[in-house]
């Protein structure tokens, strides 16, 4: 009798249990997985659009990095790697936002003999609808149409910062076609 009295004593309290439980939230397999836009609107009617129709990406600017001293806009199709096209904005001597093309194959040989500079993290990153992926030293890797795209910014990760909004302000144009 004590044994039926204890079984059903145990029963009933992971039944009640269960019942009061609160209940699981479903596992998102993108549980890792960090968004990179804001909610703030801005308005870029007046920014310049930087668009590369060869490897197909554009980006907007603010117009204003034109004829401001502290900044520097620059692009390179020649560099380590086989480097296929590099845009970026300095200010000063920091980078507000880099964007590297490669080839797919280029970057699997990047990755795989150069894992110091570019070591994956297992971080997702979503930048407008697309999924990237976290790289060590303040980078994230995206793939689209056989090539790899590789977002850089001194301030990637100093939330908060005008370096930091200026670099997301960029990056919530991003656009790859």
């Amino acid at each position: 009798m004590k044994k039926i009295t204890i079984t059903t004593l145990i029963l009933l309290t992971l039944i009640l249990s269960g019942c009061f439980a609160k209940p699981q939230t479903p596992v998102n397999q993108n549980q890792n997985t960090n968004t990179a836009t804001t909610t703030e609107e801005i308005d870029t009617n007046d920014w310049q659009t930087y668009r590369n129709k060869e490897y197909g990406f554009e980006l907007r600017y603010p117009n204003d990095y034109l004829i401001d001293k502290r900044y520097s806009m620059w692009e390179s199709s020649s560099g380590a790697h086989n480097l296929k096209e590099e845009w970026g904005v300095n200010k000063e001597q920091e980078t507000i936002f880099d964007i590297s093309v490669y080839s797919e194959k280029e970057m699997e040989s990047i990755l795989n003999n150069d894992p110091f500079e570019y070591k994956l993290t297992g971080e997702k990153v979503m930048i407008n609808n697309m999924v990237g992926e976290k790289l060590n030293y303040l980078r994230i890797l995206i793939h689209k149409n056989n090539y790899a795209f590789i977002i850089y910014s001194s301030f990637m990760d100093s939330n908060g910062s005008d370096g930091y909004n200026e670099y997301k302000n960029i990056l919530n144009t991003l656009k790859l076609f």
